[in-house]
């Protein structure tokens, strides 16, 4: 048995919630947890290396500063292109339906981490 609740809960939500999703899927899961359960960036990275057919980010807000623009969100999108290899910057916003006027402020964000 496990010795805490966590080590079971949140290991069978997120197998729970890929099943109900499907390999295929591009759905989302956000944990939200307000220190409920003691979440690190290691405890994620160690569910994420037996889980290989999803991509597992992990954020904590710092309370002494401001949140960035839509925080966490645009850098995880920002790395996970990053990852990216064969993936032209363009024929990402196109595949994505970004809006025309939109795509300078995410390529200057994307190319230098400030959006201009």
């Amino acid at each position: 048995m496990a010795e805490t609740m966590q080590e079971d809960y949140i290991p069978n939500l997120i197998d729970s919630m890929l099943l109900n999703l499907g390999v295929s899927d591009t759905g989302f899961l956000l944990i939200e947890h307000y220190n409920t359960f003691d979440l690190s960036s290691d405890y994620i990275q160690s569910l994420a290396e037996t889980r290989e057919e999803v991509c597992f980010l992990y954020h904590s807000y710092d309370i002494t500063s401001m949140s960035g623009a839509y925080e966490p969100l645009l850098e995880w999108i920002r790395e996970l292109f990053g990852r990216q290899k064969d993936v032209d910057l363009n024929e990402f916003f196109e595949t994505c339906d970004v809006y025309a006027l939109h795509r300078p402020i995410f390529q200057s964000y994307f190319e230098s981490g400030v959006a201009s």
